[in-house]
């Protein structure tokens, strides 16, 4: 999902101004508008929030706490570092 929204992030100016209707698109943003790229992503996104909602929808208890938890840890774009949990064998005393 957070790999379908960063390929959509440079798409987001283009949906807002088409939804908004606010302000018509210039030159560069029509030309993204046309590419078949920009529909497959939208789509794929879109496809992939669906499925994310079905599922939700189908959760209880504790699945609705883990997805709510992975969507904000997505949101705030952490990353777990592995590698700072790991323990150094070299400093464990016996």
């Amino acid at each position: 999902m957070q790999k379908a929204a960063e390929e959509a992030a440079p798409y987001v100016p283009i949906i807002e101004a088409v939804l908004s209707g606010t302000r018509p698109l210039n030159s560069s943003e029509r030309e993204i508008a046309r590419d078949k790229k920009y529909a497959k992503v939208i789509s794929r996104l879109g496809e992939m929030v669906a499925s994310q909602s079905d599922y939700r929808e189908s959760c209880t208890g504790n699945a609705k706490l883990i997805l709510n938890a992975i969507s904000w840890q997505c949101e705030q774009g952490v990353k777990a570092d592995l590698e700072s949990q790991s323990i150094d064998v070299d400093q464990v005393e016996e």
